[in-house]
């Protein structure tokens, strides 16, 4: 099979815009996306066009800011809701997990979520 781009958004170049939902900001004279509230979740959404999914490949570069507490602070434990500090990757409706990347301060931050297996 072949691999199609779905999602893209570089933003280092001085142009370069987030995507919806998301906002731009400059910090160290670099530029970044951040989600655009400050307590919960923002989504971006990328259209596969109508094609079946069968694998996931990619690349993300995140910074923490302030204090992660991985699943701590939690008042969600759907995948509807903001269920962790980090980055999820989900698809489909309703939303199947795929990949997530959980960012605690302390070691001991990072406890299994009570709905792993």
């Amino acid at each position: 099979g072949a691999w199609m781009r779905i999602g893209y958004f570089y933003t280092s170049r001085h142009l370069a815009e987030c995507p919806p939902s998301l906002e731009r900001f400059a910090y160290n004279k670099r530029w970044y996306c951040r989600r655009s509230v400050d307590v919960g979740c923002s989504s971006v959404y990328f259209d596969s066009l109508g094609k079946e999914i069968k694998e996931v490949c990619g690349m993300i570069e995140a910074y923490q800011w302030n204090s992660p507490d991985a699943f701590g602070a939690s008042s969600s434990y759907t995948i509807d809701g903001p269920y962790m500090n980090g980055i999820s990757i989900t698809q489909g409706s309703p939303r199947q997990h795929i990949w997530s990347y959980v960012v605690g301060l302390q070691e001991n931050a990072v406890q299994p979520h009570p709905n792993s297996k």
